[in-house]
Formats: structure tokens, sequence, C-alpha cells
């Protein structure tokens, strides 16, 4: 475009150019043609020198009008080509803006999944108990349960069971557990459902 440019500016000089030159000659014609003796030389001269100038200024101008022509034809090409450059990355972008979209949702309903689990008695235990050997077994009236708490954090898990299956005696189990040293304690609760009563045996 710059060299078009260029070039249209290089040709429009020239004809200007030819046209002050023409001016120039038309002007000597018509002072040639006024003088009382007219010298048909001179007058032939002049009129040959318009004719050369006038000649020079049309082929100027079809230059300039060629050089305009395909200029034009050339920036018609360079818009379309912008046009059709900016409508694809017009379609890019939306691509972009629903796929973003779609990942975003994706995103958040996975998010609700995995901040959503499950509700179950031991959801909010974050600590895990490695030392712990737990053992439940329910036969009819019988209860036995075996724990090795060797940890604070093997009684904070055993302490939900306390309360689910002897809430009435849940403050005598946790004295009896507390009291006991660090090394695996096997107990035995026995529940007598007509009593209610247990009997915590202790090896």
């Amino acid at each position: 475009l710059q060299r078009t440019h260029k070039e249209l500016l290089r040709k429009l000089e020239d004809l200007q150019k030819a046209a002050r030159i023409l001016d120039k000659h038309g002007d000597e014609l018509i002072r040639c043609v006024n003088e009382p003796e007219i010298d048909r030389k001179t007058l032939t001269e002049r009129a040959a020198l318009l004719k050369i100038t006038t000649a020079a200024v049309l082929k100027a101008a079809e230059e300039f009008v060629d050089l305009s022509d395909r200029g034009s034809r050339r920036m018609g090409k360079v818009v379309a080509t912008e046009r059709r450059e900016k409508l694809m990355l017009q379609e890019q972008l939306e691509t972009l803006a629903k796929q973003h979209s779609s990942l975003e949702r994706a995103a958040t309903l996975t998010d609700n999944i995995s901040f959503n689990p499950p509700l179950s008695a031991y959801s909010d235990m974050e600590d895990e108990f490695h030392d712990a050997a737990e053992e439940l077994s329910i036969s009819g009236s019988r209860v036995s349960l075996m724990e090795g708490a060797t940890t604070v954090k093997g009684f904070a898990i055993l302490k939900p069971l306390l309360h689910y299956f002897f809430p009435s005696q849940e403050s005598l189990c946790e004295d009896y557990l507390l009291s006991t040293t660090s090394d695996a304690v096997e107990s035995k609760l026995h529940y007598d459902p007509s009593v209610f009563r247990i009997q915590l045996h202790s090896f």
C-alpha cells in the first residue's frame, strides 16, 4: 500500500508538471497569434510544442488513472483479506468462549461433587489412626469391642461409637479408656437389654 501511494504521488507530480508546461506553451502560442506580424515559422513551432505538451499531459493522465485503478484493486484485495481474517478470528474467539464456559460448568460441577461427599459418622475426622485395630460384633444382646487405644487419636475415633451404642454409660467408658496405659487393651462390654447394664472387664 505504501508503494502504491508513493507511485500515485509521483504520477500526480508528473501530471501537474506537464500541465504547467502545457499552460506555458499555450500562452506563448496565444501571444504569437496576437502579434501584428505573425511569423509562420514561430507559430508552427509554438503549435508543435503545444501538441507535444498536450500528448505528454494525456499520457501522464492515463498512467495516473491506470495506477489508481491497480491500486484500487489491490486495496480491495487487502480489505477483503482483512475482513476474512477478522471473521475467522471472531469465530475462533466465539469457539474459545464456548469452550471456556463448558470448562467452567464442568469445574463447578466437579467442585460441588468433591465438596459435598455423603455424610457418615466419620466425615469430620481428618487424621488417620494406623495402630488401632477395631472389632465390633453384635450378636443378640451381646456387644464385644476390642480396641488397641495407644494414642489420643484412637480415643477420638472410639468416642463416637461409645456415644452411639452406650449413651448412658459414655462417661464411664471414657474414664476407663483414659486411665489405661499406652499398651494395647482388650475390652469386653456386655449389654443386658433388660436392665441396660454394662460390665467392663479388662485383661
